[in-house]
């Protein structure tokens, strides 16, 4: 009796090891991992692989090498290739739920370049029964009649201005595109739209923001990055300005215009967060250079050399009000025991973590900072900002270290774990639905 109890313990022990082999959420690069076709040696989890074809008919496979933050993870692609063609780049454009849109791009010789565009998905370990990774193609991208009377080959989707939505009710597919044209100096957006099987391209209005008058976009507004916000929503930002919000599913989507709550030397990075206690919602973070007798703007002062203010906001969605809910000085990063030894320089690239909204990873490296003599190694941190302390630090192979900018926090991981409770692939509750009403009043700023 007393041996099968002890059986039964270590069965189960190895149960719950192998449901926790996954971590909840990673940070992906941008940049893919290039391997050769059918290597052995490779990086990636041969359980996450997903084989497809390219529009061509070349064979293509998709792998994850997960990581848990602050190391970065990494998706690997093997591409089998004709003669003659190169493979100029594999991206990864945006990442939701369980899914990830990457930019596989080729070069034939004497001829331009050619994109395919492919969402991976990890599927569903959960799910009764399971669903195993896959590799989906998207059909090619439609051309404007301005591009088609400049007779462009293709269309290309970029990684600054196009987002990636699952809905978890029906794990409907969304992938959508904001360029903002200009005309007669007015904002004229374009949304290029991925859903249901097929592209399609809208002209989108902007609503009002409840004072009668038509958002004043800034002419200078320059689309910087698209985010997921719950599984309805996305968000594009310009990290200087403010965001714009579009309910992409509605059959007729608008934009709205929410400028940020203050202005900012050094912008604003926007980042998605699904671990706040109303659900999905947005986080901006920026970063003041300040002198010690607290004026703002860089200084060359020894007591303040390098010093930065590292501010948070969230946003209300019910009203669509920016809160300031945390405060660090880098000066109180620099005094902790686990940042000893480290260089006394800013930090960069701010990713909030989706399972603690006051949990932020940051790039660090002294080298960014100084010209002549710094250290090049790049570490990332763990901070939360709350209880101002660093939980954990990455510092990155120096093979690797320029694919640490523009990480992307994605919980495609998670739905490789078999106790991941099964939720569709969008795999998060929707936020409070946007008011779209024109007649809505505008919304306050607030900050504490």
């Amino acid at each position: 009796m007393t041996k099968r109890s002890g059986s039964s313990r270590r069965k189960k022990a190895k149960q719950r090891a192998a449901a926790a082999a996954y971590p909840p959420w990673i940070l992906l690069e941008r940049h893919c991992t290039e391997e050769i076709h059918g290597s052995s040696s490779s990086v990636a989890d041969t359980k996450t692989r997903a084989a497809g074809r390219t529009a061509a008919g070349s064979q293509i496979s998709v792998a994850l090498s997960a990581a848990v933050p602050p190391e970065s993870s990494r998706v690997c692609v093997q591409v089998q290739l004709p003669n003659g063609v190169k493979l100029q780049h594999c991206t990864i454009l945006a990442a939701h739920g369980d899914s990830v849109l990457i930019d596989v791009t080729v070069k034939e010789d004497w001829k331009g370049e050619k994109a395919d565009y492919f969402v991976y998905s990890a599927g569903d370990a959960a799910a009764d029964p399971p669903r195993p990774p896959s590799l989906l193609l998207l059909p090619p991208l439609p051309l404007t009649e301005e591009q088609d009377r400049e007779q462009r080959q293709q269309r290309f989707l970029y990684r600054d201005d196009t987002g990636l939505l699952r809905r978890g009710e029906d794990d409907e597919l969304l992938v959508a595109q904001l360029r903002m044209e200009r005309a007669d100096k007015e904002a004229a957006p374009e949304l290029l739209m991925f859903r249901s099987g097929e592209w399609s391209i809208r002209r989108p209005l902007f609503i009002s923001n409840g004072d009668g008058m038509e958002p004043d976009l800034p002419q200078s507004w320059y689309t910087r990055t698209a985010v997921p916000v719950g599984d309805r929503l996305l968000c594009w930002s310009d990290q200087l300005h403010g965001v714009v919000f579009s309910d992409v599913f509605d059959e007729n989507p608008t934009l709205r215009y929410v400028p940020f709550p203050i202005d900012s030397p050094c912008g604003f990075k926007v980042c998605a967060t699904t671990a706040t206690a109303g659900g999905d919602t947005l986080k901006l973070v920026t970063m003041y250079p300040r002198c010690c007798c607290g004026d703002v703007g860089a200084s060359k002062c020894p007591r303040s050399l390098h010093a930065y203010t590292i501010k948070t906001w969230m946003l209300r969605m019910e009203d669509m009000a920016w809160v300031m809910d945390g405060m660090v000085d880098t000066t109180e990063i620099w005094a902790l025991d686990a940042y000893k030894g480290f260089p006394r320089v800013g930090l960069d690239d701010p990713v909030v973590s989706l399972d603690d909204p006051n949990t932020i990873a940051f790039a660090m490296c002294e080298d960014h900072h100084v010209r002549h003599g710094g250290d090049s190694t790049v570490r990332l941190l763990m901070v939360d900002t709350r209880t101002k302390t660093i939980s954990s630090v990455f510092c990155y192979p120096r093979e690797r270290q320029y694919f640490r900018f523009n990480l992307i926090p994605s919980r495609v991981s998670s739905y490789l774990n078999p106790s991941y409770p099964s939720q569709g692939n969008g795999g998060t509750s929707s936020p409070s639905k946007i008011d779209m009403d024109s007649t809505s009043e505008a919304p306050p700023i607030i900050v504490k």
